[in-house]
């Protein structure tokens, strides 16, 4: 299954009732499923990992058919496709939904070795878990911006911008001391990302 079959998941659906949606079976997988799990397994995780997902998405459908959380546009669509897209968005969404409510951990903080225990049914799921974690970091990162100008980086931020900086042969004009915490939480992102940096890339990041 490849990476472009998991970016069309819901394409039959507008953008309002793809958001719905999975709203809707993300609050089912939590009260149905994980939490369950949490409180009666003594390995929840071994549990999950093991957790028919075509299954749990055919009983999602049934449940949501009968309390009539599917609206009648949405059921004219065919049941086949719809239960399979919703078989996928349950595994992707599993690892992060049990990590919130087992570590009160964000999407943004989730442990990537939980990804690897946890692991995706559908593969192309795995780099859809890094794009839905980057989205995470950005918006927090956004959401912290008025805050952030005005204080200084971590010791931890600046040690970490220092080594990658280091680490490279070309030689980059970012003066660590003058930036703020909100820049350098938008100037690791790329750092870590980034193989070979350029200073027209980074003075960028840093407007």
């Amino acid at each position: 299954m490849s990476e472009e079959r998991i970016e069309r998941m819901f394409e039959y659906l507008n953008e309002k009732q793809q958001m719905n949606v999975k709203r809707i079976v993300s609050r089912w997988l939590k009260a149905f499923i994980i939490e369950p799990t949490i409180k009666l397994s003594t390995t929840p995780k071994t549990y999950l990992i093991g957790l028919d997902r075509k299954k749990t998405a055919e009983s999602c459908y049934e449940y949501l058919v009968l309390t009539k959380e599917l609206n009648d546009s949405l059921l004219q669509f065919d049941k086949k496709k719809l239960v399979k897209d919703l078989a996928m968005y349950i595994d992707l969404r599993i690892p992060f939904i049990y990590s919130y409510n087992q570590f009160g951990t964000l999407d943004y903080q989730i442990d990537k070795h939980l990804l690897e225990e946890i692991s995706f049914r559908y593969k192309s799921n795995n780099l859809k878990a890094i794009s839905l974690i980057k989205d995470a970091q950005k918006s927090m990162v956004l959401n912290h911006k008025t805050k952030w100008v005005s204080e200084k980086p971590s010791v931890k931020q600046i040690k970490l911008i220092e080594n990658k900086l280091k680490n490279k042969k070309q030689v980059l004009r970012v003066d660590i001391k003058e930036i703020n915490k909100y820049q350098a939480a938008i100037v690791i992102p790329y750092l870590l990302e980034k193989q070979i940096y350029d200073q027209e890339g980074l003075q960028s990041l840093l407007e």
